[in-house]
């Protein structure tokens, strides 16, 4: 019982050296895949091919967001008698429809 309370104390005061005390080849082996871990170039990889997936498609939504809060992403529908729904711009005027009665 002493033992396990004097090795929490430990553990809690010093915990690297007190795991390195208590398990040295578990020790050296996660002081060894630390290292190396730091010093590959697999992680640095993956992490600059997850970041160039990942700008387009941020850049893409942000602007699918932008264009439905300033009313841009709808659709022009035209009804039956003329009209359009979604936002006017100056190069969507619409034409008229002619008003006169056909002679019969």
């Amino acid at each position: 019982m002493i033992r396990e309370l004097l090795t929490a104390v430990a553990y809690s005061k010093a915990p690297r050296t007190t795991f390195t005390v208590l398990h040295p080849t578990k020790a050296v082996l996660f002081r060894k895949f630390t290292w190396d871990m730091r010093h590959a170039h697999a992680p640095r990889v993956s992490a600059l091919g997850a970041a160039a997936l990942a700008l387009p498609i941020g850049i893409w939504l942000g602007r699918k967001r932008a264009q439905r809060q300033n009313g841009e992403a709808h659709r022009f529908e035209t009804h039956h008698d003329g009209t359009r729904t979604g936002p006017m711009r100056a190069d969507d005027r619409i034409e008229p429809m002619d008003q006169t009665v056909p002679n019969v």
